[in-house]
């Protein structure tokens, strides 16, 4: 069923996150034209509004009830997760925009990178429903990381703000930082229905993904489905410097790097991941937050519905 012709005449909320990376070096005033026109080719009609990342939580909410059969989300895959919070467990549908640096959410999707391409693809698209993963209440659409990626993304943003460096850039600059001083968390995974409790491990990350993830070359990165109902919980207890940087560069070649000795994995539907801190600093899709401890991690199979694009002759 194409959206277009199920939304009808009805106009479509359209939200924009002004700081996504599509809006730099252009002026706002062009970019809006242009997406409104986008819009309007695929025969849609668009109540565009750029609002701060803060914001978009409240404008998605009021959207959905004003009766919005659909919401569209423009920006990186922190204010998608703002928006799916907001709609997750609801019959109002997100529209994903490609506006952000990596938009990781986007490509699971299979929306197209340009952002014209991915409007008339979502206007031509129907309605399905994916999984979300859950922390403590606060919804995730990628992945939870705790140890080395919440240091990455806390100093990328430092050198950023207060050095200017692009933002590529001053990532690869915390990413050579945090993996000299390589900090480790300290936690206990348990599993539902696992045998096996790994107490008082101490490992330089603790990644859980909604769905798998590939490491296959050519893949790696990716996911190959989002409506398993199932996480992926990744950890290495005691690798250490060297093994880490092995395995980083590995990752960046795109070479496989799933079979590494020292890698853990579960496939669970849900996961207790216990911190002898109160509060831990943890990766939410990109975004620092300061989590309470025991962080309990859940699937939640098929919560939110969103526009599956179709395949848009050029």
């Amino acid at each position: 069923m194409l959206l277009a012709r199920a939304v009808g005449a009805r106009t479509v909320p359209v939200i924009i996150n002004p700081s996504a990376g599509w809006l730099h070096g252009a002026s706002l005033a062009a970019r809006r034209d242009q997406l409104a026109r986008a819009f309007r080719r695929g025969g849609l009609r668009p109540d565009l509004q750029l609002l701060g990342a803060e914001h978009v939580g409240r404008a998605v909410w009021e959207a959905r009830v004003r009766g919005a059969p659909v919401v569209f989300v423009g920006g990186g895959d922190g204010t998608l997760s703002s928006a799916a919070q907001v709609l997750a467990g609801t019959p109002t549908a997100l529209g994903v925009l490609p506006l952000g640096t990596r938009n990781h959410f986007a490509a699971d999707l299979g929306v197209p990178r340009g952002v014209e391409e991915a409007v008339l693809a979502h206007a031509a698209g129907q309605l399905a429903a994916v999984d979300v993963g859950e922390v403590n209440g606060r919804v995730f659409l990628n992945n939870l990381s705790l140890g080395l990626y919440p240091s990455v993304v806390s100093d990328g943003a430092r050198h950023h703000r207060h050095l200017g460096v692009p933002k590529g850039a001053a990532l690869a600059f915390a990413t050579l930082g945090a993996l000299w001083r390589l900090p480790r968390v300290r936690v206990r995974v348990h599993a539902p229905g696992h045998l096996e409790d790994h107490a008082g491990c101490e490992a330089p990350f603790v990644f859980v993904a909604n769905n798998e993830y590939a490491f296959e070359a050519g893949r790696f990165g990716t996911r190959g489905a989002l409506d398993r109902g199932e996480l992926a919980v990744y950890w290495a207890p005691g690798l250490g410097r060297f093994g880490m940087t092995l395995a980083s560069v590995r990752a960046l070649l795109s070479r496989r790097v799933g079979h590494h000795p020292a890698l853990r994995r579960l496939l669970v539907p849900a996961v207790t991941l216990t911190c002898p801190r109160r509060h831990v600093e943890a990766a939410l899709d990109g975004e620092v937050r300061r989590l309470r401890s025991p962080l309990r991690v859940r699937s939640r199979p098929g919560a939110l519905r969103v526009v599956v694009p179709a395949e848009v002759p050029p």
